[in-house]
Parts: C-alpha cells; sequence; structure tokens
C-alpha cells in the first residue's frame, strides 16, 4: 500500500516500483469518483507505466452525488472496506 498525499510531486518512482512488481493498481479515495484526485493518478500511472500493468487501474471513490448531511448517510458514501476487499478480489482474479 502506497499513502499518496499529494498531487505536486507525485511519487511515482514508489508507485512504479508496486506497478513492476504487481502489475495492477486500486485506488481509493473520499472523493467523487467524477473529477476526483484518483483520476489524476491513474492517468499518471497509465501514461508511465501502462506497457506493464496486467489489468486497468481500478479506482474506487464516493459516489458522483452531493455528500450527505447526516452520518449515517455519510459513511455509506464513502468507499469502505467491503468495497474495497471486492475490487481487489475481482482485480485479481485471472
Amino acid at each position: 500500500m502506497i499513502d499518496a498525499r499529494s498531487l505536486s510531486p507525485i511519487d511515482y518512482d514508489t508507485i512504479g516500483a508496486s506497478v513492476r512488481k504487481t502489475g495492477r493498481v486500486v485506488i481509493v479515495e473520499e472523493g467523487p469518483k467524477t473529477g476526483g484526485v484518483s483520476a489524476e493518478f491513474a492517468a499518471g500511472i497509465a501514461e508511465r507505466f501502462g506497457e506493464q500493468l496486467h489489468r486497468p487501474v481500478v479506482r474506487i471513490a464516493s459516489a458522483d452525488v452531493p455528500v450527505p448531511f447526516t452520518p449515517v448517510l455519510e459513511n455509506e458514501y464513502r468507499p469502505d472496506e467491503p468495497r474495497i476487499v471486492a475490487a481487489v478480489r475481482r482485480l485479481m482474479q485471472p
């Protein structure tokens, strides 16, 4: 797991080492998928390491809806462990 904390600079050396090792990438973010930070990471990874990817980059993000006001709905809105695990399992299938 790589915890990328900023868009500038992006540590593509560390990310590239992981891509070369696994050939797979899962990006998780709390923001919405459309226009989110994960899109920038996915594009940069595909541009730099696309030939080394065994599968397309998978992005897990919040729904493309306004952030709910209540804590219960907000927790449903954000990516959670079951969604992340399911995405990783799909990515690992042959």
